[in-house]
């Protein structure tokens, strides 16, 4: 899984026709014969991508520009409800530009638990504090923390 761009070279034009499109992504892929390709970045950084055209006539010229391609850190968010002693928390308001890849929940004294969500039954009325922890495909991290109070 990685960062997707899209590239489009359809403005690209010839008096006598353009019969060949020969891309490099920058990062040692290429691809041919496409106006409009996608193609996915595995790794952070900047990338020089070029288009070569050929024209019927055996003729070329290229065009290069640079990519910066980044992953956005995730971001940790989570809802619950509580009934009587079991609570229910539900972590899949949590996004990520490329996926999430794991949740993981600290419940202090009542566990850990992995999955977008977790119920558990408390022992008692007391507070309590839920953590999740949230990893993206790229295995960057991001937590937040609530504080639940039982009546």
């Amino acid at each position: 899984m990685g960062r997707l761009c899209a590239f489009n070279s359809s403005a690209s034009s010839d008096d006598v026709g353009i019969v060949s499109r020969t891309w490099t992504f920058g990062d040692g892929s290429s691809a041919n014969d496409v106006i409009t390709p996608y193609h996915a970045y595995t790794v952070n950084g900047t990338y020089q991508v070029t288009l070569t055209v050929r024209d019927a006539a055996g003729l070329s010229n290229s065009m290069t520009q640079s990519v910066t391609v980044r992953d956005d850190a995730p971001v940790a968010r989570f809802t619950y409800s509580c009934n009587s002693r079991t609570c229910t928390f539900d972590g899949t308001t949590s996004t990520d530009d490329i996926g999430i890849a794991s949740y993981w929940w600290d419940f202090g004294r009542y566990g850990i638990v992995n999955g977008s969500g977790a119920t558990i039954t408390l022992k008692g009325r007391a507070a309590f504090t839920a953590t999740l922890t949230v990893t993206d495909q790229a295995g960057q991290t991001h937590s937040t923390t609530q504080t639940i109070t039982l009546k």
